[in-house]
This record gives structure tokens, C-alpha cells and sequence, in this order.
């Protein structure tokens, strides 16, 4: 955990992989449930952390995994759909990524911020498609108008795009709702 503060995913994902191994075979590992449960803290969080560590480690497949482990993720399509999308992208599928990304939207994703959206500007940049970013944002922000992140992330898109007249607004609109730096 201590790696994955510092942002030294590689040895935090070499960590991670030797306690999940050790998890997955509590018996030959000696592990009994006291230990696994020390272990493992609140097992949602702990695998979706392990997941994070695996994706910015580029260890896909532990990543997956760790993200299916995940009770957290189970009941919430969203977040599930969010994570797919991710290791899509890593995987080089701008296209699969899109799809997931879609789905995810549907389920009105605010807690994770504004990432879901700048993987969105992503994904469409390696489609070559960027010019679609602020129409799907303002669609997205239709559906889901009380998305502090999304209306965030959209005004910071007017405002790059020089689009003045609609960022002003909606910036004045957030602020009143939720202040941020």
C-alpha cells in the first residue's frame, strides 16, 4: 500500500501479486481466517485497489481479475463497465473502450469524477474523433444534469474550445451548487 502512495505501481503490484496469490490459496500459504481477514480489510476496497496497482502496472490480466474479485464492483454495473473500458484502452481498443464507456454513462457514474470523461476525450482522440467530445458531453450532461464532475469536466471543454458563452454559465452554475478550486 505504502508503493501504491508513492506511485511505484510496478513493486506495489509485485507486492500485491504474492498476497493475492497467498489469498487465492489460503491453505498452501498458511493463511487462516483470522490473517485473511487482517489481510484483506474491506475485500471491495482491497481488490479494487490491487486492480489499480495491476492496471497502472500495465499487469492486464491480474487487473482484470482483481476488478472481478471486487464484491464492490458486482452490484455496480457502472463502475464494472468503467474499469472493462479502461483495460480495453490499455489494450489498444479505442473501440471496445468506447462501448464500455457508453455503458458506463448509462449507469450515471459521478463518484468516480471527472475520469470517466477524460478517458472519454481519450478513447475518441485515438479514434480520431475528438470533434464528437463536446456534443457526447452535452448529451451526457442532459441525461444526468445534477453530475457535478460532468458539468465540470464539460465547462473545461467549452472553455478550451473557446466557447465563452457556454462556459461562463455553466462555471456560475457549479460554483453555486458545489465550489471547487
Amino acid at each position: 500500500r505504502l508503493y501504491h502512495l508513492l506511485e511505484a505501481y510496478d513493486k506495489a503490484a509485485g507486492c500485491f501479486e504474492h498476497v493475492s496469490g497467498a489469498l487465492d490459496r489460503p491453505e498452501e500459504s498458511g493463511l487462516d481466517d483470522e490473517v485473511k481477514e487482517v489481510l484483506l480489510g474491506e475485500p471491495g476496497i482491497t481488490h479494487a485497489l490491487f486492480g489499480e496497482c495491476f492496471l497502472e502496472a500495465d499487469r492486464l490480466d491480474a487487473a482484470a481479475a482483481a476488478f472481478k474479485q471486487s464484491p464492490e464492483s458486482a452490484p455496480n454495473d457502472g463502475r464494472r463497465q468503467f474499469n472493462l473500458a479502461r483495460l480495453a484502452l490499455r489494450r489498444h481498443k479505442p473501440a471496445k473502450a468506447l462501448e464500455h464507456l457508453q455503458a458506463c454513462f448509462r449507469e450515471k457514474l459521478a463518484d468516480e469524477g471527472t475520469v470517466p470523461y477524460q478517458q472519454l476525450a481519450e478513447v475518441l482522440e485515438r479514434l480520431g474523433r475528438r470533434d464528437e467530445l463536446i456534443g457526447r458531453l452535452e448529451k451526457l450532461r442532459t441525461d444526468d444534469p445534477e453530475n457535478v464532475p460532468l458539468g465540470y469536466f464539460l465547462a473545461e471543454q467549452y472553455d478550451e474550445a473557446q466557447q465563452l458563452d457556454k462556459a461562463g454559465p455553466l462555471y456560475r452554475e457549479l460554483v453555486q451548487k458545489t465550489p471547487t478550486l
